[in-house]
């Protein structure tokens, strides 16, 4: 298999993880029929994180990140070190509790919470205990069907669409939209440093501008079938708008098949973001490596059970602030990493 499309793949879902459920409604509560515009805006301006993260990959790209991290900061390694995994773990609980939402409110609403996370935390443990390359060529498969799956419904949505729904244009404020888009779903894009930085490199705006493009479709595809309107009203529009495809075959409830994308979304998110907790604690071996799985499992079935406005803002408040401490830390690696190159 194409290495680097293995790692483009792995870069398209991060950075489409975030997607599902709550940025999307942030999106859409601020700039209405004009999100499509602030996702063009927060593409624009998420260019600059992107070239950071390339950059500090480019540096040492021979070393592991946490390697670099204790070249870089060799008197705070610990401190940034455990900012970072606390980060990391909790938006895994975030998406994860995401997608047993998704999987209960919309597939199987009689089924626990708990069978579900099993169900799901298995293949995670699973994967994790891998090699790197091994989880890149996992994505590359579940990338083809999630293509295929994405073209698929596109095509079904085209006599669906209402441009109408999309005015008046330029009526609402779109910069918070664009901020709450580059908080969710382009800080992600760090997580992808600690996988073998000269794999990376080529395929870092590959992925991200592929993961941008779809995501513009998503939404604008959205507005233009419910209205900006209806869109709020479901806690997953692009589940719902899904059930509108190839009606003369709704009883096969393919929307059902075609939601398969947005849960390999999320998926390949919560193994990337274990991995990197693995790194960060060392466990690369035995059963210290799914010590991290049954935490998330605990976790998740036991303090995120419900599905309330307290628990959505309280993600959306944690969201933000681990997204502003990701953009400060970029930025603050890149600086040091250019003072380190002056002073060679």
């Amino acid at each position: 298999m194409n290495n680097r499309l293995s790692y483009t793949s792995l870069i398209y879902f991060i950075l489409r993880a975030t997607s599902l459920g709550i940025s999307f409604a942030l999106i859409v509560r601020f700039a209405k029929q004009d999100s499509w515009l602030a996702i063009i805006i927060g593409t624009i301006i998420g260019i600059i994180p992107v070239l950071l993260v390339e950059y500090i990959a480019k540096y040492e790209s021979d070393k592991t990140f946490v390697d670099k991290i204790k070249i870089v900061f060799p008197k705070s390694y610990k401190i940034i070190s455990t900012i970072m995994l606390i980060g990391f773990f909790t938006i895994t609980i975030i998406n994860f509790s995401n997608l047993t939402t998704l999987i209960t409110s919309q597939f199987l609403s009689k089924t626990p919470n708990i069978v579900i996370a099993i169900v799901f935390i298995i293949p995670i443990a699973l994967l994790i205990t891998k090699d790197n390359k091994i989880i890149a060529r996992v994505s590359l498969i579940l990338f083809y069907v999630s293509i295929f799956l994405f073209l698929m419904s596109l095509l079904g949505f085209l006599n669906q669409l209402d441009l109408s729904n999309l005015k008046p244009a330029l009526t609402n404020p779109i910069l918070p939209s664009a901020y709450y888009y580059l908080s969710f779903n382009i800080m992600p894009i760090f997580l992808i440093l600690f996988f073998p930085n000269k794999d990376i490199i080529p395929c870092l705006k590959k992925g991200y501008l592929l993961s941008s493009i779809t995501i513009f479709i998503i939404i604008i595809t959205t507005l233009a079938i419910l209205g900006p309107d209806l869109t709020l009203l479901y806690q997953y529009p692009q589940f719902h708008i899904l059930k509108r495809l190839y009606q003369d075959f709704l009883t096969f409830r393919l929307e059902n098949i075609f939601a398969v994308q947005f849960i390999f979304d999320i998926f390949i998110f919560c193994v990337v973001c274990l991995k990197n907790c693995n790194h960060l604690l060392n466990f690369h071996q035995g059963y210290k490596q799914i010590i991290i799985p049954i935490i998330l499992l605990i976790i998740t079935t036991l303090l995120f059970a419900t599905n309330t406005v307290s628990y959505t803002n309280m993600i959306i408040n944690i969201s933000l602030i681990f997204s502003i401490f990701f953009a400060f830390l970029i930025l603050l690696f890149s600086i040091k990493i250019f003072t380190k190159k002056l002073i060679k």
